[in-house]
């Protein structure tokens, strides 16, 4: 690289005061070294590094609602909720869990703005984790379908932010949007199968 744009803290070798010391995030092939990315192991539980202030929730979704396996560790998404509404609420939801069935009034709201994901998939899995999905989302030769398997994504969040995300695992579904630059995610009402289509 040229010698202008290596940062001050590059390492060129590595010596025996980092010893005891852990790298806080993945390094990349060919990625210059910086002597910033070592820090004690005791500060990182399990050795995930979350943010100082923050949280790390887990929560469990299917593999399309990760946008399709490009969300990465070090992405920013916003995350939306599927749920059963709560009759004569509006769109909140009933908290009975994501019915499939057709009486039942469905919505989709933005939960969280802006969140950073730490990690996906379970600990020592090279990749996503996936499992098996109900016996009757399988494909006609016993595997999962591609949009039936689920993976683990780990956030970085505040308290409140962690209740509201475990609460909409526990009662919905959960989808992410990866963030461009200049997008402005905003909280509202959302959309039902009433309104889905304009009709109010």
């Amino acid at each position: 690289m040229p010698a202008a744009t290596v940062p001050a803290d590059a390492l060129s070798g590595i010596d025996t005061a980092l010893a005891d010391l852990a790298v806080t995030a993945d390094q990349q092939p060919r990625q210059l070294l910086l002597r910033g990315a070592f820090d004690n192991p005791t500060v990182h539980s399990g050795g995930l590094a979350v943010p100082d202030g923050m949280l790390a929730v887990s929560v469990s979704m299917r593999v399309p609602a990760q946008v399709a396996g490009y969300v990465q560790p070090g992405s920013t998404v916003a995350v939306f909720d599927t749920f059963n509404v709560a009759e004569g609420k509006g769109t909140v939801p009933a908290g009975d869990g994501l019915a499939s069935s057709h009486e039942y009034d469905q919505a989709t709201r933005l939960l969280l703005a802006k969140v950073q994901v730490l990690a996906i998939g379970g600990k020592g899995t090279p990749g996503a984790l996936t499992v098996p999905a109900p016996a009757q989302t399988q494909a006609a030769n016993g595997t999962p379908a591609p949009d039936s398997a689920t993976v683990l994504v780990t956030v970085a969040v505040n308290q409140d932010q962690a209740q509201r995300l475990v609460q909409a695992a526990q009662t919905g579904a959960l989808y992410l949007a990866l963030l461009g630059n200049g997008v402005d995610v905003k909280p509202g009402t959302g959309v039902d199968n009433y309104s889905l289509f304009g009709g109010g």
